[in-house]
């Protein structure tokens, strides 16, 4: 009968150290700071806005990560940025260069009103 007491308590000891070992590691897990793995750009994002710069900092910091937002890269992207730009390009009409001559020719009036 002692060696089976012996073989249980010996049993018992390891299981309780195995058990002990496992407490103190997810205690030591937990007390552990956590890292925020967060890109620079999108760390920026609460004060230079969401897509204001967005695609300018990823070709500048991120090349990889500007890629898989376009799905092109910054070579191509400039590529067609140049072969549409005439036809997106912001022009003034008619109407507008009209009403900025007569508002030139009138403006020592609303000058004199105020």
């Amino acid at each position: 009968m002692a060696p089976r007491k012996d073989a249980i308590k010996a049993a018992v000891i390891l299981c309780t150290r195995a058990l002990q070992a496992e407490i103190r590691n997810a205690i030591i897990k937990r007390k552990r700071k956590r890292r925020l793995w967060v890109r620079k750009w999108i760390y920026r994002r609460p004060t230079l806005g969401a897509s204001n710069n967005l695609f300018k900092e990823l070709a500048l910091e991120d090349p990889v990560a500007y890629r898989k937002v376009l799905r092109l890269t910054r070579e191509k992207f400039e590529e067609l940025l140049e072969k549409v730009h005439p036809l997106i390009q912001k022009k003034d009409t008619a109407l507008f260069v009209h009403f900025c001559q007569r508002f030139l020719m009138q403006s020592s009036k609303y000058c004199r009103t105020i």
